[in-house]
């Protein structure tokens, strides 16, 4: 299996340019926390509104023949636009634009074979936003309280955390979330008093 993998690192039929963060081409992720990477990317977020969803991608393990949600979701758009997010760590965030090569080669990451595919998993029904019009674009956040110990118990404090990225559609939409260190997908924009959702300004 390793001289296998190993193969497809090397062999030029199955890569074209630089190699990516792992194995992904042209990835090359910019991790923001407290809310950086969206308010950075916020004029691109808003640009989303207006445009339609033409499909929703991610990296999926060949041989295990299921997604890997560490690695970004894309959503790309008819007009050629490409929305890239990943989530890492407590909330980390990296968006993206167009840098990642979609197509059916194979990639690999030292262990495994990886490929683009489309994405239609439990709790996310992609025929429910092809071919939609996104027609608003929010951030999720949540609430994080904490209570100090021992000598410093008087000590409380709450933070608010991004926490997903909601892309509404006419029917449905878009949730890319923070599912605790890497990708999490659904159709639906949370509904829990522990979040807010926020416009994306």
């Amino acid at each position: 299996m390793a001289k296998l993998i190993s193969s497809l690192l090397t062999d030029a039929d199955l890569y074209s340019g630089e190699m990516g963060f792992f194995g992904v081409i042209g990835w090359s992720p910019q991790w923001a926390g407290e809310g950086r990477s969206i308010n950075s990317n916020a004029a691109g977020l808003r640009g989303l509104v207006g445009r339609v969803v033409e499909q929703v991608w991610g990296v999926w393990d060949v041989e295990e023949g299921q997604w890997i949600p560490d690695y970004p979701v894309v959503v790309s758009f008819t007009d050629g636009l490409q929305l890239e997010v990943c989530w890492q760590k407590f909330d980390e965030l990296a968006i993206g634009w167009n840098s990642l090569v979609i197509d059916d080669r194979l990639m690999g990451d030292g262990v495994r074979s990886l490929q683009w595919r489309t994405l239609n998993v439990p709790g996310f029904d992609l025929s429910s936003v092809r071919d939609a019009e996104v027609v608003d674009v929010v951030a999720a956040e949540t609430l994080f309280q904490w209570r100090g110990i021992g000598d410093h118990s008087a000590e409380v404090g709450e933070r608010w955390f991004s926490a997903g990225l909601w892309l509404r559609a006419e029917n449905g939409g878009i949730h890319i979330y923070n599912a605790l260190d890497e990708n999490g997908l659904d159709n639906e924009a949370v509904q829990d008093d522990r979040y807010r959702m926020v416009a994306v300004a």
